[in-house]
């Protein structure tokens, strides 16, 4: 937790919305080391879930017909 209380410390001091890491396991460390506190609690998310969301598509898996 050494380096991911490092950035929480970097994500504590800058007004966020939202906190996002492409690496599953950072994403992990930072929920786990309070990052997500300092953004309301929301949870980390990968970047590709942050353009989705801010194109409003939905966030269950479609399956395509062949």
């Amino acid at each position: 937790m050494k380096i991911a209380g490092k950035a929480v410390h970097a994500i504590e001091q800058t007004p966020a919305d939202l906190v996002a890491s492409d690496c599953p396991l950072a994403g992990l460390q930072l929920d786990q080391a309070g990052a997500t506190a300092h953004v309301g609690g929301k949870a980390v998310l990968h970047p590709i879930q942050i353009v989705r969301d801010a194109y409003g598509l939905p966030s269950e898996t479609v399956t395509r017909e062949t």
